[in-house]
């Protein structure tokens, strides 16, 4: 890595436009990104647009370039730093992410967005009390900072401290309600402790985020937990009208149909689960279960065969084969 850093910043030397590099690609966005780079003579802002959109496009060593470019030109470019850093990690280079993120905050020791890109990169590496300290300069420049609260809270979420995980998710969705995760993990910490302020949570964060799988999913497989399950398979659908590929949804409305002794029901949401992943074991146990409950035996050990066939490990499905067999 060292030595292509080398070798990028030694070629970009001198005036001469013709030695500003272009990038790679074949679509008109960078055909254009590449006009103007070479336009301003290899400006930061022109050169910092095109990684951005090399970052975008996943095409990571070019939008590395790209970055050195800009901090050769200047090395205190904050934005730059912050781009430099995100590539790294998502190129798995954590410790340079991190060694990136340290030198920005130094540079820029009132830049609240700086400290927490540098707490969330501590959390990511599991150093907590870093992660804490850099936190604590974030509301020494902000008290009432939510997103602090929220990186606070899931240090201590990652150490098993759930009082004090609590405590934090709480301050942050008082000072900023649509916190969507916020909500999701404070629904979870109180299904948890069988405490009634779960559903209020988790409604919370679908109200925050209508669209919001995760959400939606949530709250669906809590009211699922709580016996209400009409309202758990409503939900389910509705998860079905946003994301029609979402497996869990048809998984869970099938289980709860079969629940509510709708056999048919719970097949269609089954049989429609193979269409979008034809491979998923669970869906053929079920099918299979479906039929055995519906008395076609034939038909239940075919649907079991499959789900033995995609998980030959699967002990349940196993078992049901067995059974049927010797019957």
């Amino acid at each position: 890595m060292f030595v292509f850093i080398a070798v990028i910043l030694s070629s970009c030397g001198g005036s001469d436009r013709n030695k500003i590099p272009v990038r790679t690609g074949s679509d008109t966005e960078i055909e254009r990104l590449n006009s103007a780079v070479q336009g301003s003579r290899g400006g930061t802002t022109e050169l910092l647009t095109r990684a951005k959109y090399l970052h975008s496009k996943s095409n990571f060593d070019e939008a590395l370039a790209d970055l050195f470019l800009i901090l050769k030109k200047d090395s205190t470019h904050l934005q730059a730093h912050h781009l430099l850093a995100e590539v790294y990690l998502e190129t798995y280079q954590s410790q340079l992410a991190l060694r990136t993120m340290e030198r920005a905050s130094k540079l820029y020791p009132d830049s609240i967005h700086t400290f927490l890109k540098l707490a969330e990169y501590q959390l990511i590496l599991k150093q907590y009390d870093q992660s804490r300290e850099s936190i604590g300069r974030v509301m020494q420049l902000d008290p009432q900072n939510a997103d602090g609260l929220f990186l606070l809270g899931l240090n201590y979420k990652e150490q098993d401290e759930r009082e004090k995980a609590i405590a934090a998710f709480q301050s942050a969705v008082e000072i900023n309600p649509d916190l969507t995760d916020a909500w999701l993990i404070l629904g979870n910490y109180m299904e948890q402790i069988n405490n009634s302020l779960a559903g209020q949570y988790y409604d919370n964060a679908v109200r925050v985020s209508p669209d919001n799988i995760a959400a939606l999913h949530s709250k669906a497989f809590y009211l699922q937990n709580e016996d209400r399950i009409d309202e758990a398979i409503e939900l389910y659908q509705t998860i079905l009208t946003i994301d029609s590929s979402y497996a869990d949804a048809y998984l869970n409305s099938g289980i709860l149909h079969i629940l509510r002794e709708e056999v048919p029901l719970a097949l269609d949401q089954f049989n429609a689960l193979i269409g979008v992943d034809s491979t998923n074991e669970l869906a053929h146990f079920y099918i299979g279960r479906s039929w055995e409950l519906l008395g076609d035996k034939i038909k239940a050990k075919q649907a079991y065969r499959q789900a033995i066939r995609w998980s030959p490990s699967m002990k349940k499905a196993q078992e049901a084969l067995e059974l049927l067999e010797i019957q």
